[in-house]
């Protein structure tokens, strides 16, 4: 009998699942290597499928991760925020505190604005509908004279059944087209994103000018379509709630110290 020895493989992930395979290489993915992940996608937004293999901890972890490249970024964006801020006396809203403020921030306007702005990046009839109330809502609420301007809230609610209707009917053939054209929703989506967080400021001299006060939720918004796309809505939303946690976390520093709470 002849014995043939073989040489063992240098690979020792080839006799591994893939899925463990890709859990192994997320988990060692740098911020390095994320960065340039994110920066590619933003470049040319796609309708990529979403990664259901690997585990939870490992897309919290990436995600983690994202978040701090982001907040990387604020020292390249403070300069002009504060200069924009001078020019148009704008005052946040988050300058006065509250519990109600905080709770609102921290997780109710994570869940509201993802929902809204993200959750549509993958086509949905539901959101879609609600899109295009709010467009017919706000059109109308401006064009129309007052008292009559307010008729424009009732058509944008009726507008939600027949809009649901008529994409969900229609909705392979709107699908399609949604990926065509995905980076230009993706672009307003992100966009529209941004210049919604002009309502967190008052006294406002110039709102045209105050634009680039929202650059920082335009970045951010970046991001989170980004982790949208790769990993889901839920996990948009932890990114989300950690980021207001962090720049609020002064916030709720100073309410307990005011309401005298011991830890």
């Amino acid at each position: 009998m002849i014995l043939v020895l073989t040489r063992p493989s240098s690979n020792i992930f080839t006799f591994l699942p893939k899925t463990t395979m890709s859990a192994n290489n997320s988990q060692q993915q740098t911020l390095k290597q994320i960065a340039q992940e994110i920066w590619e996608y933003v470049k040319n937004p796609t309708y990529i499928p979403e990664n259901t293999n690997l585990a939870v901890g490992v897309k919290l972890r990436y995600t983690l991760k994202a978040c701090l490249i982001n907040f990387a970024l604020i020292p390249f964006i403070a300069p002009l925020y504060a200069l924009v801020q001078h020019l148009t006396k704008a005052e946040h809203i988050l300058d006065k505190e509250s519990w109600l403020l905080l709770f609102s921030a921290i997780i109710l306007a994570p869940i509201i604005e993802e929902a809204l702005f993200r959750g549509g990046l993958r086509y949905n009839p539901w959101v879609i509908s609600i899109w295009g109330a709010i467009l017919i809502g706000t059109i109308g609420w401006a064009s129309l004279p007052v008292p009559y301007n307010k008729i424009a809230i009732f058509f944008a609610f009726i507008s939600i059944g027949v809009l649901y209707l008529y994409s969900d009917k229609n909705k392979r053939k709107y699908k399609v087209y949604w990926k065509k054209q995905f980076p230009i929703i993706f672009y307003i989506v992100t966009l529209s994103f941004a210049l919604v967080h002009l309502m967190n400021y008052k006294n406002v001299s110039n709102y045209l000018v105050a634009i680039p006060l929202t650059s920082f939720q335009f970045i951010m918004g970046l991001f989170l379509g980004f982790i949208r796309m790769k990993f889901g809505l839920r996990y948009s939303i932890f990114f989300h709630m950690f980021w207001n946690f962090t720049v609020t976390f002064g916030m709720l520093i100073s309410l307990i110290m005011e309401s005298d709470v011991t830890i």
